[in-house]
């Protein structure tokens, strides 16, 4: 196969990553595979550096999603891997206070119990 950037798996609007001079498109059963594999290869890298911060988080970005139907934008099988991507982004750097302040309160609170526990 040839392998081409997986860039375009970086960026969490659909129109941009269309865009993308790496996206691979869908036009063909080797593009399509170079599709899964850049949404499975970050998907995986995600999942292994993620679970065991954010388990009920990659719990719920699975491959099935990829392959799910209804999740279908535009032709575009879901990219799993981009919204995993982008869900672990949101958590990380939540935009609303109310938010904000619950991460740090959990944030505490495990800093607090780890400490405890030593």
């Amino acid at each position: 196969m040839n392998k081409k950037s997986n860039g375009w798996v970086l960026l969490y609007d659909q129109a941009e990553r269309q865009a993308s001079t790496s996206y691979p498109g869908l036009t063909t059963a080797v593009k399509r595979e170079q599709h899964l594999d850049g949404q499975t290869t970050l998907l995986g890298y995600l999942a292994l550096v993620w679970h065991p911060l954010l388990p009920e988080l990659i719990q719920q970005h699975t491959l099935s999603k990829y392959h799910d139907i209804t999740l279908q934008v535009n032709g575009e099988p879901y990219p799993v891997g981009t919204m995993l991507l982008s869900a672990i982004d949101n958590y990380c750097n939540p935009q609303d206070h109310k938010t904000l302040d619950a991460n740090k309160n959990h944030f505490r609170l495990d800093i607090r119990t780890f400490t405890d526990s030593k």
